[in-house]
């Protein structure tokens, strides 16, 4: 017999949120993501510094070419035709001795060492570091607005599960009540004091309390498998809910303040991705301005520059300056793309700033509605749970019928979960509220 371990998982909402954001898959990716900029910021720095390679070659001629030439050893005069008191001299061609110079010997060797810096390329460089690093800032803060909205996700489902909790143990005790009230009508129509209508109808509603506990029950326990996909929760370990949703953690002291909404994550993630752009223009642009470059390169071999067997070399020293005049007016078409992209970003930042002020209204006019509702439905509560109590022991003491009785239950049962709903459409618009007004805030 195989053993299945079950490892037990007690949550909270913190707990739940926690756990969530640590396991979400996009999570992990975008801080993975966030990992190669920073390689990208490092690259975007070493720019600044020179660039130094170094090149060596070796070679080996199998048949190496040669330069051959001939010195005559003798010399032959005789007197000029013209001019009787000069002689004519030409090299003896039996005396010539020819001699061989290696043009390429068989085996050579070549070193090149270049250090070349950057003087001036109108800042294009520096553009590049702050480009990189507002990236890598965008990259962080897109990872903030998505823990903050991943959460206030997994606190809207927390909450939906609280409410089918509560629902699942207010059936659980009607059922429990119900189940009193038909043996006691049970035993009441033995001894005559009950009719057979009043047996069959408290068994109908006993019958019909289980059926609604069990299916509470089901979505209660449905919810939570789902719970531990959101959570990314292995399937053999099981989760257990400690808080209910009278007890839950929501804070619900928020501060309405409509300037909060140019401070969110994400339009501050929209203004940054513009000034990118913008720097992104500038670097694009400075590859049609002159840019002035240093080298110093050392180059060496053997044999040397002289052809002898050794290793020589010489240092020279440049300054380079490269002008692109003309390229077909492709940078000015990059920079034209970019300045539409921009005007693009400016678009939907201007459409969300004023969807998030619509949202706000909308969103407090909810809270006010919320809270209304619920205060509303608390005081039912309460006072149906009086009037329960006191039935129920009216109807032990034979005061008030079954019939009575059940009445007062099912009144019981909609006020219970009307407040507990309105509690729960209370913290959902607490929710709401926070995320209009915080989006992208550190959890």
């Amino acid at each position: 017999m195989i053993n299945t371990i079950i490892n037990l998982i007690t949550l909270n909402i913190d707990k739940a949120v926690e756990i969530g954001i640590k396991n979400n898959i996009q999570i992990l990716q975008a801080q993975k993501e966030n990992e190669k900029l920073i390689s990208d910021l490092i690259k975007a720095r070493s720019q600044l510094l020179p660039q130094v390679s170094i090149n060596s070659i070796y070679t080996y001629t199998a048949n190496p070419a040669v330069i051959k030439f001939g010195a005559p050893t003798k010399y032959i005069g005789y007197p000029d035709p013209n001019n009787p008191n000069q002689f004519i001299i030409y090299p003896d061609p039996n005396s010539i001795v020819y001699s061989e110079i290696p043009f390429r010997p068989s085996n050579s060797y070549n070193l090149q060492l270049t250090i070349r810096q950057s003087i001036f390329s109108w800042f294009r460089e520096i553009n590049a570091i702050k480009l990189a690093e507002q990236q890598l800032k965008i990259q962080s803060d897109i990872i903030s607005l998505n823990q903050h909205r991943l959460a206030n996700q997994i606190k809207s489902f927390y909450l939906d599960i609280l409410f089918f909790k509560e629902t699942f143990i207010i059936y659980e005790k009607t059922l429990q009540d119900l189940e009193l009230v038909y043996n006691t009508t049970k035993k009441r129509f033995e001894n005559g004091l009950a009719s057979d209508i009043e047996l069959m109808q408290a068994k109908v509603n006993y019958e019909n309390a289980r059926f609604n506990y069990e299916n509470a029950k089901k979505t209660y326990i449905d919810l939570l498998n789902n719970l531990k996909t959101i959570l990314n929760i292995p399937s053999n370990e099981e989760v257990v809910i400690e808080d209910n949703i009278d007890i839950v953690k929501i804070d619900t002291n928020i501060v309405i303040d409509e300037t909060k909404i140019k401070r969110r994550k994400d339009l501050l993630v929209l203004e940054e991705q513009m000034k990118n752009l913008q720097r992104l223009a500038e670097i694009q642009n400075s590859l049609n301005k002159p840019n002035i470059f240093g080298q110093i390169q050392y180059v060496a071999s053997i044999p040397s520059p002289s052809l002898e067997n050794k290793l020589g070399g010489t240092w020279t020293f440049s300054i380079i300056f490269n002008w692109n005049v003309f390229d077909g007016f492709s940078t000015n078409a990059e920079v034209k793309k970019i300045n539409e992209q921009i005007n693009e970003l400016k678009l939907i930042y201007d459409f969300q700033v004023q969807s998030s002020q619509n949202q706000l209204k909308s969103a407090i006019e909810n809270l006010n509605i919320s809270r209304a509702n619920l205060e509303r439905t608390k005081e039912n509560a309460q006072l149906s749970e009086k009037l329960l109590n006191s039935a129920k022991a009216q109807f032990e003491n034979g005061l008030i019928s079954n019939l009575q009785f059940f009445e007062i239950q099912r009144s019981y049962i909609a006020s219970q979960i009307s407040y507990k709903q309105a509690l729960k459409d209370h913290y959902k618009a607490i929710l709401d509220l926070d995320l209009i007004l915080n989006a992208g805030k550190t959890q």
